[in-house]
């Protein structure tokens, strides 16, 4: 991911302590953004995942804390330079994530009040938790982002005599499988894995890319059926 997308990753990993998020909120870009601005994030293939992993496990609002660990230990931050403290900025600045504070009494306040009572001196920083929540209309982009509708549609894009093809690599990859392994399953279908004269070559690497860019797979030491992707051949 370049800086031209996402600005600058050394200031976003090693620059922003709590209390400076609690500061600055969200980037005020104005009027809500548009649905195409949401859809803009899933954009980019290297961010996409991690990104849409954020916003699923934020659906009922987690600490910010809690958020950062699980993308750290997702199998997608493996495809982004970004840091996990990155990607939440990211979405907090496209109004994907909301970010409010709990108080020790459970309840919830904007970040903007806390601060005010920090400030007064009526609380103090470690009185309150941060807590990001996916906004409705970040929800409503990935619902159409979900794994079942992008395979649905990848499957009205190929070839009908390639879908069974898919079909079977995804179910091979229940368990973690390598390439030389999906390669030996394509060869095992008909298919030739390097060019020849009397059969249709199908490289596995397309075939795994495609299968990547729905979410139903991702590299976890080897290729693999995500949850959402056991979900949908379920």
């Amino acid at each position: 991911m370049s800086e031209e997308h996402y600005g600058n990753e050394s200031t976003a990993a090693s620059g922003y302590g709590e209390e400076q998020h609690l500061r600055e909120g969200p980037v005020d870009d104005g009027d809500q953004p548009a649905a195409n601005d949401l859809h803009d994030l899933f954009s980019h293939a290297d961010t996409r995942e991690i990104f849409y992993a954020a916003l699923t496990l934020s659906r009922e609002g987690l600490s910010r804390a809690e958020l950062e660990t699980a993308l750290a230990n997702h199998p997608a931050l493996a495809s982004t330079v970004l840091s996990p403290a990155s990607c939440i900025d990211i979405l907090i600045g496209k109004s994907a994530l909301e970010q409010t504070v709990r108080q020790a009494d459970g309840s919830e306040i904007s970040t903007e009040d806390f601060v005010a009572q920090i400030e007064s001196g009526a609380t103090t920083k470690a009185n309150g938790t941060l807590v990001v929540r996916s906004s409705n209309q970040a929800m409503d982009v990935v619902g159409e982002m979900s794994v079942s509708n992008r395979l649905t549609a990848m499957f009205g894009d190929i070839d009908p005599e390639m879908a069974g093809l898919y079909r079977e690599a995804l179910s091979f990859c229940a368990s973690p499988r390598t390439l030389k392994q999906i390669e030996s399953l394509i060869s095992s279908l008909g298919y030739s894995t390097s060019p020849t004269r009397d059969r249709e070559t199908v490289y596995a690497s397309t075939v795994m890319n495609t299968l990547a860019q729905t979410g139903a797979v991702c590299w976890d030491g080897g290729w693999v059926l995500t949850r959402e992707g056991v979900d949908a051949l379920n």
